[in-house]
């Protein structure tokens, strides 16, 4: 009595498989990847800034954004973003400025609470229903009117820098194996091939 048994293998199905996945497949796949890594960046920055300066997240994802002429594609394996540095208003922040004893309170980064010099206004310069915020002068006549804003130049400088050398490698990295592989299975499935 003997026993037999053959093996077979799609060997040669998938190394032709693997060279119309690298030629088609992956420089989309690059480009997903790339694209998502942009929004990774921008999540990162927002909820690290965030948290040291106590601003709300939505305020400060506004200001880091992927550009549309800097999305990746297929054919130009590129991508980028740019960050908006301007001050934020102290009237868009949570809580809002009130008015105080010796000036107005409203919310700031490096803890001084009361602003002396500034004054508390609502519907300023005939914007009927404006929001209320913290307003100072910045000579003597009347129309000179500043709001009092919140520099955050250097906390999203220092975010970026950090987010960018590391961790969005890594995100990159780590999004591209995953969609590849789940790609490669796909294709493979699809032609019934089986490693």
């Amino acid at each position: 009595m003997s026993i037999s048994f053959e093996f077979e293998s799609d060997l040669p199905e998938l190394v032709a498989l693997f060279e119309e996945v690298g030629e088609r497949v992956m420089p989309a796949e690059a480009a997903k990847s790339l694209n998502r890594t942009i929004t990774f960046v921008r999540n990162e920055v927002a909820n690290e800034v965030s948290g040291r300066t106590g601003i709300k997240r939505s305020l400060i994802r506004r200001r880091v954004k992927g550009t549309r002429r800097g999305r990746a594609s297929s054919k130009r394996l590129e991508a980028g973003g740019f960050v908006g540095e301007e001050d934020i208003p102290v009237g868009k922040l949570t809580p809002k400025p009130r008015r105080s004893g010796r000036g107005v309170t409203h919310k700031t980064v490096t803890g001084q609470p009361v602003d002396t010099s500034a004054f508390f206004a609502r519907g300023i310069r005939g914007r009927k229903g404006g929001r209320s915020s913290a307003f100072a002068r910045t000579t003597s006549a009347r129309s000179s009117l500043v709001e009092r804003k919140i520099r955050i130049r250097p906390f999203l400088r220092r975010s970026v820098r950090r987010v960018i050398r590391k961790p969005a490698e890594e995100f990159f990295m780590t999004t591209f194996h995953s969609n590849m592989l789940t790609r490669i299975e796909k294709e493979a499935a699809k032609r019934g091939l089986k490693g």
